[in-house]
């Protein structure tokens, strides 16, 4: 965190200085580059529309990261509700299924994440131990209606942990379009020299404080939308598999 910190106030700082000395080399001479009648309203309705776009980027990306986090506490619920159901079983299904969901839980944990993490893909032979706990299901007794719904409420559990896994891993390949980046970084440019032609009046300190507080402000919220954007790998904001390895100590 503290890294980021310091990059962003570095990074605003640059651009800042940059900015200021060189616009101001380039229109030595001149009073100001915009009229305050024409430029003000040019730079809110610049201001505006840029300031929706980012709040639609980062309501996108907050909306997936929130739904990856959930995903990966569903997921570990899950292995902690047929653990608990294993128990009712008898033994020779019972324990079978449990050291399944070990397995499972350990892959998960030790193998899946780290991949994820790293922005590899999960190991094709990561998905044997959800496949075995199919086979771990004991079979119907129809002479024993508490068996039938333990048995239907292990199979729902387990559908519901499929489908867990199976959306951590898009969560994991999924990101925003390269055509919004564009426009995120491109507008906040573009708002960057709109500041600096406003400014341009005042002297040199004053507008490289504006402009420095303007950049560092676009380059948290950029920063923080890529973090949202890749929820497995970003080290500042990421989904950790604490929630299953919870489950696993659980089993």
């Amino acid at each position: 965190i503290w890294l980021t910190v310091a990059v962003i106030v570095a990074g605003a700082l640059a651009m800042a200085g940059i900015l200021t000395v060189g616009i101001r080399r380039i229109f030595r001479g001149r009073d100001r580059l915009l009229s305050a009648d024409g430029g003000s309203p040019a730079l809110r309705a610049l201001t505006a529309t840029y300031g929706l776009l980012l709040a639609f980027v980062l309501g996108a990306s907050l909306q997936a990261f929130q739904s990856a986090q959930h995903n990966a506490v569903s997921e570990a619920d899950a292995v902690v509700a047929l653990s608990n159901l294993a128990q009712v079983l008898p033994a020779s299904s019972g324990v079978p299924l449990r050291s399944g969901l070990a397995c499972y839980a350990s892959t998960v944990v030790h193998r899946e994440y780290p991949a994820l993490q790293s922005g590899s893909s999960v190991p094709p032979d990561d998905g044997a131990p959800l496949e075995r706990l199919y086979r771990y299901v004991p079979t119907m007794n129809g002479a024993d209606p508490r068996a039938v719904a333990a048995t239907q409420t292990i199979m729902q559990q387990l559908s519901n942990l499929t489908d867990q896994r199976d959306a951590r891993i898009r969560a994991a390949k999924s990101s925003l379009p390269g055509l919004l980046w564009v426009l995120v970084i491109g507008g906040g440019v573009v708002i960057l020299v709109a500041v600096a032609a406003i400014t341009f009046v005042d002297r040199p300190w004053p507008q490289f404080t504006v402009l420095a507080a303007v950049t560092g402000i676009m380059l948290a919220v950029i920063f923080l939308i890529n973090s949202l954007d890749q929820p497995f790998r970003s080290d500042a904001l990421s989904v950790s598999a604490g929630p299953m390895n919870a489950a696993l100590v659980t089993v």
